[in-house]
Formats: structure tokens, C-alpha cells, sequence
């Protein structure tokens, strides 16, 4: 039986939101979350988690809140009402940056993740496929898969991708749980390199906050979404309440599970990117590593949505009239040069989308 509701239902509405925001909030920030609990410990590795996303959830609602009572319903707008000019400015070449700097690390990642997986299937494959840093898989997936769905009209109808990417990230938390699990979490406890109490050094901590204040962020990602939902403050409860899930719900399992048994299974040996430790390694991780390829092609374009949003603003309505040539002109910028920046130097941009964006919390 398929469950079936009106259009512009409270329930279609929430059904569009969730995963939507699901897939733009975790995207490659499900991979650094394990070495942030290994660098801090169990105890305070959770505090921050609960703190970060608190204040995320928090000011997600101050947001929609103040756009819905000025009537300004996005960034660009509601930031020119409080700032003018020169404070709008900031806030688009800052939405600019930190969106491509995410969709740059992210295909980098795409085309290690695939690479690496094709070798765990054989470690004897050669060639452009495996060599580069996997730039070959870096275009395949961009073409095929980013390119098409930044072509849709509306963010909320990568509610598909969403579920879809969803179950991935599901078997990659299960596989991490079960190999800690097989290993008997070594690391746990006052022997092993996971205290449950206690960090190494302060700069552990911060360190931590950042990575924490990265994958929690969702707010340039949750704004444009407003202007899809009804202009009422109904639209504005769906989104709020759907953000709220995902913050404090779902990513925050999500994250909680992941990084507690990848702490819990491999100390101080936790790589910054989970899939580089060995989680059973042959044919299974290498199936795990091209899914996630996957996975992070498809949580791309509710990063690209935001800044084609604002690069819109920049582009002359005279200039190009016709909304679809704008779509596609837009786009194809913004892919192409993360596309080429990630080609030009992947060994650098690997780290892009894992470096402390939550520093740009305050962004109004």
C-alpha cells in the first residue's frame, strides 16, 4: 500500500523537508566524526555534540523566525534589513566560499573514496581509473549525477536523493558498529585509547568544537528551502520542526553512532576520514567505499542550490532574462570550477570540506 498525500499537506511538506535537509546537514560530515571522539573522549566528545547542536537548532528557529516577521525569506535579503549594502555583501561572498569550498572537498572525496574502493576489489588494478587521486570518477560523478540534479528546479525535490543517500549512510554506520563490535571496541575504557573521561590536550577539544560546528551547520542550506515552503507561519513551524529532527535527531544519532564504535574500535589510529581505517577491507569495504562515493555525489546539490541562490543575485536580470538559461549558466559555473579546482589540486582539497566551518556560525 503507498501512502499518498495532497500536495500542499503538512505531511508532504514534511516528507519533501526531512530528508532533504538530511542530506545537505551530514553529506561528507559523517566521515571526520569518529577522530573528533577519539581526540576528546566519551564523556566530553557527547557535551559537545549536545551544546553544538543546540545552538544550531537554536538559531536555525531565530532564523526563520525573524525572516517570516520582516518578510524577508532568504540570506540575501533579510542580511541587507539588518546590515545594508556592505553587511549583505559579506554574507553572500561568505556563503560563496564556504558552499564551494564544501563541493570542492566533497568531489575530492568522491574520487578517493572510489578509487580507493576499486582497489580493495583489486589491489592489481592500474591506470587513470585508480591513479590521481581518482580525478577520473571526479568527472563521471559530477557529469552523471550532480550535474542532473542541480538541473532541478526546486531543492525540495531532492527528496529522493535524501532517502536514498540516507540508507547508505545507514549500512556504513551498521558496518562500523559491527566491525567495532567483532573487535570488542578495544579502545574503550581506562586502558585503552578511548577514555571515557578525559582529552589528551585543550587544542583537542577545540578542534573537536569545529569539526562539531561543520557537521552540524545547516543553516545556508535550510534558508533557501523557506521560499519553498507556503508564505504563512505554517510553512515557517513545518520547516523549523523539520530542522529540529534533523539536528537533534537524526544527525545526532547518526553522529553519535559513528563516532563512538569508530573511536571505540581503532584509539588514536582513527583517520580523519573513517573510510580510511580498515573496516574488514576486500570485497565488502570496497563496495562500502564506492556507495559512499555515491552517497556524497548525491549530498552535493543541496550545497550547490544556496550558492547558485546568491550567484543569482550577482547576475544581471537584463543580462539573461530567461529563467532556465539562468538555472543552467549558473550551475554550470559553480560545477565547473569546483569540478576544476578539485582536479587542480586534490591532495589539498581533500581537506577542504573538513576544515572548522563552524567559525562561520555567526553568519547572519
Amino acid at each position: 500500500m503507498v501512502l499518498r498525500f495532497k500536495q500542499d499537506s503538512t505531511a508532504r511538506h514534511y516528507l519533501a523537508c526531512i530528508p532533504t535537509l538530511t542530506l545537505g546537514i551530514m553529506g561528507s560530515a559523517v566521515l571526520p566524526v569518529s577522530s573528533a571522539f577519539a581526540s576528546t573522549g566519551i564523556v566530553a566528545g557527547f557535551v559537545i555534540m549536545v551544546v553544538v547542536a543546540a545552538a544550531n537548532a537554536y538559531t536555525c528557529d531565530l532564523l526563520l523566525w525573524q525572516a517570516y516577521k520582516t518578510g524577508m525569506r532568504d540570506y540575501e535579503t533579510l542580511s541587507y534589513a539588518v546590515g545594508g549594502g556592505i553587511w549583505k555583501l559579506i554574507t553572500e561572498v561568505s556563503i560563496v566560499v564556504l558552499m564551494v569550498g564544501t563541493l570542492v572537498g566533497g568531489i575530492t572525496q568522491i574520487g578517493e573514496a572510489g578509487a580507493t574502493g576499486i582497489l580493495y576489489f583489486n589491489p592489481n588494478v592500474t591506470g587513470p581509473i585508480v591513479n590521481g587521486s581518482g580525478r577520473i570518477l571526479m568527472v563521471i560523478f559530477v557529469i552523471c549525477i550532480v550535474a542532473p540534479l542541480c538541473a532541478l528546479k526546486n531543492m525540495r525535490r531532492l527528496e529522493w536523493a535524501g532517502w536514498g543517500g540516507f540508507v547508505i549512510v545507514c549500512a556504513m554506520t551498521i558496518t562500523i558498529i559491527a566491525n567495532a563490535c567483532y573487535n570488542h571496541m578495544p579502545n574503550v575504557g581506562r586502558d585503552g585509547e578511548f577514555a571515557a573521561v578525559g582529552f589528551s590536550d585543550f587544542s583537542s577539544v577545540t578542534g573537536a568544537v569545529s569539526t562539531f560546528g561543520f557537521v552540524f551547520y545547516v543553516q545556508p542550506i535550510m534558508m533557501p528551502l523557506l521560499s519553498e515552503m507556503p508564505a504563512t507561519e505554517r510553512g515557517v513551524r513545518i520547516l523549523s520542526w523539520s530542522t529540529r529532527v534533523v539536528v537533534l535527531g537524526i544527525a545526532f544519532v547518526v553522529y553519535a553512532l559513528i563516532g563512538f564504535f569508530g573511536a571505540a574500535d581503532f584509539g588514536s589510529n582513527t583517520q580523519g576520514n573513517i573510510l580510511e581505517n580498515d573496516l574488514g577491507g576486500g570485497a565488502g569495504q570496497g563496495v562500502l567505499n564506492i556507495a559512499m562515493s555515491l552517497y556524497l555525489a548525491l549530498s552535493l546539490p543541496p550545497v550547490e542550490f544556496p550558492t547558485r541562490k546568491t550567484l543569482d543575485y550577482w547576475l544581471p536580470m537584463a543580462l539573461v532574462r530567461w529563467p532556465w538559461l539562468r538555472h543552467v549558466m549558473e550551475t554550470g559555473t559553480i560545477l565547473c570550477i569546483s569540478l576544476l579546482l578539485a582536479l587542480l589540486f586534490p591532495s589539498s582539497s581533500a581537506k577542504v570540506s573538513l576544515q572548522p566551518h563552524g567559525s562561520s556560525e555567526g553568519t547572519p
